[in-house]
This record gives structure tokens, C-alpha cells and sequence, in this order.
């Protein structure tokens, strides 16, 4: 049975909070706290590596060998001691972390004789993929997206014309929450 949110304020615990309560905010962080990540530069420096530049992990290794290198000159030290070690400090990162899993996946239904099926047809797959549940709870508890996201359905009318401008502008979003909360006394918004 899919379990349907009415949109109501929780708490952290998930229990819903009294009428006109509002739900408290997480902690700040410090402006000078990177966690897990030793500094703004280490930060910035994974930022530009994994997200922009997408590089592997030879390269990354390759990267911090070369850094690590001119860096014994000064007494210092790279920011990562390689690929890995940068993989392993994001994978540290507390908001929304939703570890991978995997599965193989294989072709099991008729096929011609080995010969001549194609490779496809014989060869295991490993699926890697993380919980989309779990993703988008990680998003929906997200402060940075606090004043970004409409948690309710709504029709949007300019002119007398319907828009559309993202999924809770749309009909399969309205649908859902009349058709799942009728009981409910909260209109639901058309602006």
C-alpha cells in the first residue's frame, strides 16, 4: 500500500505538528564548516573534479600524485591522496546521503543458439542505483531548497489561460491530491 502525505508541517520524527505550528528549522552550520571536507579549497577543489570536470579516477590519482609532488618541496600536502580518497570524503557528506546498491541483470527470455544471439542477449549487467525515495526525501528536507519548492498542487491562470511551469502546476499532481484527500478542509490553492 503507497502511503500518500497530505502535505501537513511534521517534526523531524515525522509526527504531524498541532494546526498554525510551525515545523523548526535544522541547525545552522557554520559558514567555516566544509564537513567533511578540510576546507573551502578541498570543497571547491572536489566540486570541480567530480561535478564540472568529471574526471576518473586514474586521473584524479595521476592529479594528486603531481600535487602531492610539488607539494613536499613546500612541506605541504594535497588536498586528497588520491581518487579514492576523494570519493570516500563525499561520500561523507551527511545531507541527503542514500548509499548505492546494485543488482546484475541478465536476458532470460527464448533466444537463438549461442552462435548466433547476440552478445547482449549473454552477458550479465551490473545495475547500480540509489533509492529514489530516499533521493527525493533528501531533497524535500533540503533547507537550501526551503523557499524553492511548491509542496502543494496548484492551477496557475494568467489571462484567463492555464500555465504550466512545473510538476505541481500539472494536472496529475491536482489529480492526486483531490482525488487522495477529499476528507481533508484544505483547499487547495488556484492562483
Amino acid at each position: 500500500m503507497a502511503y500518500h502525505s497530505p502535505g501537513l508541517p511534521c517534526d523531524a520524527d515525522g509526527v504531524f505538528l498541532p494546526p498554525g505550528a510551525c515545523a523548526q528549522p535544522p541547525p545552522a552550520k557554520e559558514k567555516t564548516d566544509w564537513t567533511p571536507f578540510a576546507s573551502c579549497v578541498s570543497f571547491k577543489l572536489a566540486t570541480l573534479i567530480f561535478k564540472d570536470a568529471e574526471l576518473s579516477h586514474s586521473h584524479v590519482d595521476r592529479l594528486m600524485d603531481l600535487w602531492t609532488a610539488s607539494m613536499i618541496e613546500a612541506g605541504g600536502v594535497a588536498p586528497f591522496a588520491s581518487g579514492e580518497d576523494l570519493l570516500d570524503q563525499i561520500d561523507q557528506i551527511k545531507l541527503g546521503h542514500v548509499p548505492w546498491r546494485s543488482f546484475t541483470a541478465a536476458y532470460s527470455h527464448n533466444q537463438p543458439p549461442s552462435s548466433d544471439s547476440p552478445l547482449w542477449m549473454r552477458e550479465e549487467y551490473n545495475v547500480w542505483f540509489r533509492d529514489p525515495r530516499k533521493i527525493v526525501h533528501g531533497i524535500l528536507g533540503n533547507p537550501e531548497f526551503s523557499n524553492g519548492i511548491d509542496y502543494i498542487p496548484y492551477r496557475d491562470f494568467t489571462d484567463g489561460k492555464r500555465r504550466w511551469s512545473e510538476f505541481m502546476s500539472g494536472d496529475w499532481a491536482w489529480e492526486q491530491a483531490v482525488r487522495t484527500f477529499p476528507h481533508l478542509d484544505v483547499p487547495l490553492l488556484t492562483h
